[in-house]
């Protein structure tokens, strides 16, 4: 009898353990892209990236008989977080950030529920404060679904928020749902050899076809994975603070080298708090020499049931129209407005970046002129004529660690944020009034990289390295989207041919 049992349960290990390393293989079997510039892609951890024009989705699947089932990974409709601000006195402030998106609505205490946004709202212009004589002790926000295929029969929800005492400055934060967060399934089929994954929620009928495994695709597929592995660190090293300034722009978790914690202010202050200040005067949204830490809050109840907006006020916390309207459009009037100094102004040098540029949304180019800079009358730009210095790092796109009066002294980041491997083409060419021009066109996985490295350094200069040279150091005025940038500074044409020709033998 002992025998027969030992004989069952070493057959069920053996099916358990066959049944895992055949799940395994599956995963290691259809690993890989499928699609083009759209498309999902599979790892054989049991993850995915679902990838579209500046979009990106990870979550997980499993396979379910004859088909797969996709679980994303979805951000929580509602984050609010909270801080104490000394300088509000009795008062509470608050920024809402993405209630733009959706039909949501806020109460506050006993108040009857609002709007956040007036019915046909437009012409946002962001940051969205709103401030209160009274302390908080409920915040109750509430969101009443848009009537489309992929969300209808679900509940309008209802989050209540019960802050402490302590704070009275909050950021609240809506994230609208989106189909492409919804779950999915998916089947394989074969079409003329090619094996093509087709999805219940994208990609037509066509599906997409698995991407074939040559020496571009290999390079492009070592990409993805290191996007994914900066993915997952992010979602275990998440912390439950976010940073912003006074104006509530969200900036990175700040250094020990590069900022100081001050009790006095609550919050965190730059190093270098007095440089750039002409700079910041006129660009106070990227102001970062104070941040303050706002800690994530705990909804206190997610109410299920279904929300209608019958009881609530008829006005709402911002109105805004383009055009005339009922009454004035909301106007943040956070910014302080600084009297020009009529004294002549001394030029600034490369550490004190100036403002953005007049240019198109796909080009980048570099500040203000500097001493011995010139200005065509007939240009839309300035050029300007910074001279190529050596840095010991290889070549890519750099953010700036440290600033220093000699521009040659500039600090970059130890590695890279975008490399050459992130393009796909590098020409060079002229501009309108015969300019050397560097075009660079990233590939797709370079294209989100680049788009996330910019949107992290609007209002910064980054540096292109090109043959252990510093050979421009761009302002970013706004992030780049579209997957391509010109690049238009002092090279003559053969140095700017000689720098593509650097970049494309890589």
């Amino acid at each position: 009898m002992k025998q027969v049992l030992l004989l069952i349960g070493l057959f069920i290990m053996t099916s358990a353990t066959f049944a895992q390393n055949t799940t395994r293989e599956r995963y290691h079997q259809h690993a890989g892209r499928y699609g083009g510039n759209s498309g999902i892609c599979l790892f054989d951890d049991g993850s995915f990236m679902l990838y579209g024009y500046a979009t990106a989705v990870f979550g997980s699947y499993n396979f379910k008989e004859e088909y797969l089932q996709f679980i994303p990974d979805k951000p929580e409709l509602f984050q609010v977080y909270a801080h104490y601000n000394s300088t509000l006195g009795d008062s509470t402030r608050m920024n809402f950030a993405g209630f733009e998106e959706g039909k949501t609505f806020v109460q506050f205490n006993e108040e009857k529920q609002r709007r956040v946004f007036n019915e046909d709202a437009n012409c946002f212009d962001a940051p969205f404060v709103y401030q209160t004589d009274q302390q908080l002790a409920r915040i109750t926000l509430s969101f009443i679904r848009e009537n489309v295929w992929w969300d209808l029969g679900k509940s309008n929800p209802s989050w209540q928020y019960k802050p402490a005492k302590k704070y009275n400055d909050f950021i609240l934060i809506f994230n609208e749902p989106k189909r492409e967060y919804e779950d999915f399934a998916a089947r394989f089929t074969k079409v003329e050899g090619k094996t093509i994954l087709q999805l219940s929620n994208y990609g037509g009928e066509e599906g997409f076809i698995k991407q074939t495994q040559d020496k571009e695709e290999q390079k492009q597929w070592q990409e993805v994975l290191e996007w994914k592995r900066a993915y997952d660190e992010s979602k275990r090293t998440a912390v439950d603070a976010i940073f912003a300034n006074k104006h509530y722009r969200l900036f990175p978790t700040p250094d020990s080298l590069n900022y100081i914690w001050s009790e006095a202010t609550n919050g965190y202050i730059s190093r270098q708090a007095d440089d750039n200040e002409e700079y910041f005067r006129s660009n106070q949204y990227q102001d970062d020499r104070l941040l303050r830490k706002y800690v994530k809050l705990v909804a206190e109840n997610k109410d299920t049931a279904n929300f209608t907006e019958d009881n609530g006020a008829n006005n709402s916390i911002f109105y805004t129209v383009c055009g005339e309207g009922t009454r004035p459009s909301y106007h943040y009037n956070g910014f302080i407005t600084y009297e020009k100094e009529e004294e002549e102004r001394t030029p600034l040098i490369v550490t004190a970046p100036a403002p953005p540029l007049e240019i198109s949304p796909n080009k980048i180019a570099d500040q203000d002129p500097l001493p011995g800079s010139k200005k065509d009358s007939n240009a839309d730009e300035t050029v300007t004529l910074l001279k190529p210095f050596t840095v010991n790092r290889r070549d890519g796109f750099y953010s700036i660690e440290k600033k220093h009066a000699d521009y040659t002294q500039t600090v970059l980041a130890a590695d890279p944020s975008l490399t050459p491997k992130d393009f796909d083409t590098v020409i060079y060419k002229t501009g309108a009034h015969d300019e050397s021009i560097i075009e660079i066109r990233f590939n797709k996985a370079g294209a989100i990289k680049f788009e996330k490295f910019s949107k992290g350094q609007v209002g910064k200069q980054v540096a292109l390295v090109a043959d252990h040279k510093v050979i421009i150091m761009p302002f970013i005025a706004e992030p780049i989207t579209n997957g391509r940038i010109d690049i238009s500074g002092n090279q003559s044409a053969e140095e700017a041919e000689s720098i593509v020709k650097r970049l494309q033998n890589h």
